[in-house]
């Protein structure tokens, strides 16, 4: 009888095992079948093409006539989807991975030049996309709602590192030998301010210590409010878990206090090892021990 149905092209694998092995108890090993469960495929395909495809005997089985046309026809086939399977997976392991970051400007002179340098070193398929964004910018970019006003519940958050705030002063200065500050010694500076959330929470922790900024200027990056130091236009408050880099004509002084949290947050469902690698090299970056 003749199954008119087209073939089920599943039956070739273990037809072609089979017309290697001779053996149905062999070709069955192979396959990791039972020996019963491999007889009922080759039966059924040669229910659905009409032809027997191996003459059996006590000492095993050989190709047909028609078996052998089979094979020479399915072993070039194999072959080459063998080779295509080879192949992509090898494209997938050159292949990149776009890693799109946004991250505050405050970053930009130690963290993140670390970051993308243990990455490019230890993981050369990630792909860095760097842009510098202000914190309501990030959260935007996220589709989130406002941070201080909704529910971060679509926001998963983990702690890089804990940030020491530093005053940036002309070098002239004179607070700028230092060893350490009080924010409240700044009560009477000219601020140049950043944008945004970081400027409301940086006007929130100086009136808790008991004074009213005097904001002189706006800036949204640090190399902007540096600049603006420098020309001796007032003072700024740099946010950093390394202390800031030097800099002609400017001193940076630990503000003392609480160290502030550094996190990275992302949202929806993001590939698992990239992110676990990130996290790792950010760690790494900001000398943050790694979490039991």
């Amino acid at each position: 009888m003749v199954d008119g149905s087209a073939p089920d092209l599943r039956l070739l694998a273990p037809f072609l095992v089979l017309s290697e092995e001779g053996s149905f108890t062999r070709a069955a090993k192979r396959l990791s079948l039972a020996q019963p469960a491999l007889s009922q495929q080759i039966k059924r395909l040669e229910t659905q093409l009409g032809v027997e495809l191996f003459v059996r005997t006590p000492r095993g089985v050989y190709l047909t006539p028609a078996g052998e046309r089979l094979a020479a026809s399915v072993y070039p086939a194999f072959e080459e989807l063998r080779r295509g399977v080879a192949e992509t997976r090898a494209l997938a392991q050159e292949a990149t991975i776009d890693v799109r970051v946004g991250y505050i400007s405050s970053l930009g002179p130690d963290i993140v030049p670390r970051i993308a340098s243990i990455l490019a070193r230890e993981h050369p398929r990630f792909q860095l996309r760097l842009r510098v964004m202000s914190f309501d910018e990030q959260v935007a970019a996220l589709r989130l709602p406002d941070y201080l006003e909704a529910d971060l519940g679509q926001l998963h958050v983990v702690e890089i590192a804990r940030c020491r705030r530093y005053a940036l002063l002309p070098a002239h200065h004179p607070l700028a030998k230092m060893v350490e500050l009080d924010l409240s010694a700044l009560a009477g500076e000219r601020w140049i301010m950043p944008s945004g959330t970081y400027r409301s929470n940086l006007v929130a922790a100086c009136r808790t210590s008991g004074f009213e900024p005097r904001i002189v200027q706006e800036a949204n990056t640090l190399d902007a409010m540096v600049g603006l130091v420098r020309t001796g236009l007032g003072i700024c408050i740099h946010v950093s878990a390394l202390p800031p880099p030097e800099v002609t004509g400017l001193a940076s002084v630990p503000l003392r206090g609480d160290l502030i949290p550094l996190v990275t947050g992302w949202s929806g469902s993001p590939n698992r090892s990239l992110l676990s690698a990130f996290i790792e090299v950010a760690r790494s970056a900001a000398r943050l021990p790694q979490a039991a």
